[in-house]
């Protein structure tokens, strides 16, 4: 296998190096809710919240639990964390399918510079 050019094998190590430092993720959503309370004695409706809630796909349904407030902190970095994988696992799919795209023209061009040249016969 032929080595990846340099800046090329440091930008694909350096992906690498982000993804592995990534040690929690959680896929989702978080949203933020509010509720109004019923106006007593002519009293104008009060905002309750927030309240928290997570939603995520699991087995191809749709999952929406409620979150206490102690864990919203944790839950928002798990969940960037995940966004960021998928943004770093993309660029290393890109640079990788670049880079395999790049080998394969090369091969291409030596496999066909080795060939022997063609003679027609009666020229």
């Amino acid at each position: 296998m032929n080595s990846a050019p340099e800046p090329a094998a440091a930008l694909r190590q350096s992906l690498m190096d982000q993804i592995a430092a990534i040690e929690t993720m959680l896929p989702g959503t978080l949203a933020e809710e509010y509720r109004l309370s019923p106006a007593s004695g002519g009293k104008s409706a009060r905002k309750l919240g927030p309240y928290f809630k997570h939603q995520f796909w699991r087995n191809g349904r749709n999952v929406s639990r409620r979150v206490p407030v102690e864990e919203v902190p944790q839950l928002r970095e798990d969940i960037e964390n995940a966004k960021c994988f998928k943004e770093l696992v993309a660029q290393l799919d890109q640079l990788n399918i670049e880079h395999t795209l790049a080998l394969r023209a090369a091969e291409t061009i030596t496999s066909t510079a080795r060939a022997a040249p063609v003679v027609f016969p009666g020229t």
